[in-house]
């Protein structure tokens, strides 16, 4: 969120998704002290994918209102229909309008894998983000889940705290420091 939009911004933040877009994402939106107001839904076509024309429609009208698109929330198999949104145009959308592609890619991305997931997954590779839980696609237990970044300097400065404990050393921006990559302080290895 602080890539592409600042502390004084959040009251304007907007979250754009679909009817199909998992459950996660209005709670993720609440954990983050954002109001359930601040998604706007964005119509899906005939085969329920989030819908690019309209998308950038929404935006370019959510800016006009003051407001601030930051996020669209895109899925690789929606829980409903297994819908994968087509993540090629919404990310030429997003790239246009300057607002960050996250993919829910837990049910789907994993096929990019494949030869035949490539080809439906066209696009993946242009996502700011990608979470995949691992115990669909994997077989791994419950809670082992990722989320990839395009840039590895948005971790860091979406997780780092500027007025850090005296404690805690600081680090060269080349070195990797786990405890500014992710919300967890500490890892069990």
């Amino acid at each position: 969120r602080r890539h592409h939009l600042s502390e004084h911004e959040l009251t304007k933040g907007v979250v754009m998704v679909t009817s199909e877009a998992h459950s996660c994402i209005p709670k993720g939106l609440m954990m983050a002290g954002m109001p359930q107001s601040s998604m706007c839904q964005v119509a899906c076509d005939s085969s329920w994918r989030m819908d690019a024309s309209d998308l950038e429609r929404k935006i370019i009208s959510k800016k006009k209102a003051g407001l601030k698109p930051f996020l669209v929330a895109a899925t690789t198999g929606t829980t409903n229909a297994g819908t994968v949104d087509d993540v090629r145009q919404l990310s030429i959308v997003c790239q246009r309008h300057d607002v960050w592609l996250h993919i829910d890619g837990v049910y789907g991305a994993a096929f990019n894998l494949t030869k035949r997931g490539q080809a439906v997954l066209d696009g993946l590779e242009e996502a700011d983000s990608v979470a995949l839980d691992l115990h669909k696609s994997f077989f791994l237990p419950h809670g082992t889940g990722i989320v990839l970044v395009k840039k590895r300097h948005h971790l860091r400065q979406t997780f780092r705290l500027d007025n850090a404990a005296p404690y805690y050393p600081d680090f060269d921006s080349s070195d990797v420091n786990f405890y500014e990559m992710s919300p967890e302080l500490t890892r069990s290895f």
